[in-house]
């Protein structure tokens, strides 16, 4: 997997409301058009970490960030082919984030990642011990939600990765 992270402020003058309202209703779907990308992730900064995991070491000051973003594409063929889409379906100017996001860094990253697999494994143990009856019976009682957005927001599922289905507890 390949991920362009971008780190960014909003430009002098804009506020958060204006810029989410920009954000959710132009440049997301504007971005999701794009058939090479997996997913988006927004990642609004809370606040500045000053040490280390188990206060091992004093970090230096953070630069001031509003959020960092991530682009998740499969691989960097998929990250090609995004970038190249753009030259066959460019995106309007005054739809684009110049006037708006205050770019701090843009990278093209490599994923590496450590999971905990027994969060997975606490769930197989759950359905096999309640019975599949159950789950089954958890799954076709479901009601959906619908999207504050044309695209959901990952802010409103939480840990969940894939459109979100609220089950109610019998």
């Amino acid at each position: 997997m390949i991920k362009a992270l971008v780190g960014y402020t909003l430009v002098e003058g804009i506020t958060p409301a204006e810029y989410d309202e920009w954000l959710w209703k132009i440049h997301t779907p504007d971005l999701l058009a794009n058939p090479h990308i997996e997913k988006i992730v927004y990642n609004t900064v809370l606040r500045p970490v000053e040490s280390a995991s188990g206060n091992t070491m004093s970090l230096p000051k953070s630069m001031p960030l509003y959020r960092v973003a991530e682009m998740h594409f499969r691989d960097m063929a998929a990250y090609e082919a995004y970038r190249a889409w753009f030259a066959t379906h460019p995106i309007a100017k005054e739809r684009g984030p110049a006037g708006r996001t205050d770019f701090k860094f843009y990278v093209l990253t490599e994923v590496t990642e450590a999971r905990d697999e027994s969060t997975c494994a606490n769930a197989t143990a759950l359905i096999v011990r309640r019975g599949a009856s159950m789950f089954l019976r958890l799954f076709f009682e479901m009601r959906i939600q619908p999207a504050q957005h044309s695209v959901v927001p990952q802010h409103a599922v939480g840990r969940f990765q894939h459109p979100v289905i609220l089950i109610r507890e019998i």
